[in-house]
């Protein structure tokens, strides 16, 4: 059995050839985003700079680095709850049900000990269809445990033990899911919610994989 991070070294490439099918380029394209390939990593992205040749991951942007680091991007300043409060009212008037988040111990989940994604919350259960979730679609505050993430903790600068991870989440056959749309209200937060200029944003065609699950996503950077 492949390892989660072979499972994303296998199927990357699969799915940039056939990003229409993977990914919102519909979305993108109404948006002015242009889809470019990053002259250090490879990683295909997108981005209204037609001229940008990096994607915005730190490790390949030596000159943003940690830029947003006492120079934000974002034109709203918010406190630690009022990044929720204002997530939470954004996303219940697009249809969302806000919810508590979940314990620490996953102790739901045979597979894990600790809840380490939103996800997480929702694994194996939800997600297989065996059991409904308590709402749908629903946005929560998960507040997650990584022991991976341990060493780095103090060194990269990016990471932390422990910390406080907005899910946005819609349970729903795969006829019925609707890629454009859930991102289309992931990019309203960024754009309105936290007053990022889209030029200022990159987006990633990535994969992710954890809990026993596995597909396509995009991640998104500002100045780091």
């Amino acid at each position: 059995m492949l390892t989660d991070k072979e499972l994303k070294k296998k199927y990357l490439p699969v799915f940039a050839k056939n990003p229409e099918k993977y990914y919102p380029v519909k979305f993108l394209e109404e948006e002015g985003f242009i889809r470019k390939r990053c002259s250090k990593c490879s990683k295909m992205f997108w981005s209204t700079d037609d001229s940008r040749k990096f994607c915005g991951d730190p490790g390949c942007s030596p000159n943003e680095s940690f830029g947003f680091i006492g120079k934000s991007p974002a034109k709203n300043k918010l406190e630690y709850k009022e990044v929720w409060d204002k997530f939470s009212k954004m996303f219940k008037n697009l249809g969302y049900t806000p919810i508590k988040r979940y314990p620490i111990v996953a102790r739901w989940n045979p597979t894990m000990e600790f809840t380490n994604a939103s996800i997480a919350a929702f694994q194996p259960y939800v997600v297989s269809g065996e059991a409904s979730p308590p709402a749908n679609p629903l946005v929560i505050p998960q507040f997650c445990f990584r022991t991976v993430d341990i060493d780095n903790v103090g060194i990269s600068g990016a990471h932390n033990t422990v910390f406080n991870m907005i899910g946005q989440h819609k349970f729903v056959p795969k006829d019925e899911w609707n890629q454009g749309e859930v991102f289309r209200h992931i990019h309203k937060w960024n754009i309105e919610g936290m007053g990022i200029k889209k030029s200022d944003i990159t987006y990633h065609e990535d994969a992710w994989a954890g809990g026993g699950n596995f597909g396509c996503c995009m991640e998104f950077f500002s100045k780091g």
